[in-house]
């Protein structure tokens, strides 16, 4: 397994990373997407605090006012929050996604060098 490895790193990831600027630019998309999805993440989580609100207000008006609600509207009006909720868990979730996916160029700094250092490194 470690010679398939270390071929791997000659063939493909040791050459690009050693000769690689300190900053290269292709680091920056991912890091630009993750950023993006983390600012992004504010719109749902702001959106799903409200629709908890809605609901929990809901339910206070009628057990408070159940004359107010004809029959079956209670249960559209809370139905719909509800949709609105699993929307807004489906968006976080796909953010969330984003955020946490790993990228190349987030171990390029881990494995410079490796493929020269190979033979000296011990599997311990």
């Amino acid at each position: 397994m470690e010679e398939e490895v270390f071929k791997w790193l000659e063939r493909e990831a040791a050459s690009g990373i050693d000769a690689a600027p300190s900053t290269p630019e292709d680091q920056a998309a991912p890091r630009n997407q993750r950023a993006a999805a983390a600012r992004d993440r504010a719109r749902p989580e702001a959106e799903a605090d409200k629709l908890s609100t809605a609901l929990t207000n809901l339910r206070v008006d009628r057990a408070a006012n159940p004359d107010d609600y004809k029959p079956g509207e209670y249960e559209a009006a809370r139905d719909k929050i509800r949709r609105k909720q699993e929307a807004t868990t489906a968006a976080m979730e796909r953010l969330a996604v984003v955020e946490s996916t790993p990228h190349r160029s987030d171990y390029e700094q881990l494995i410079i060098g490796t493929a020269a250092e190979w033979r000296t490194l011990e599997a311990r």
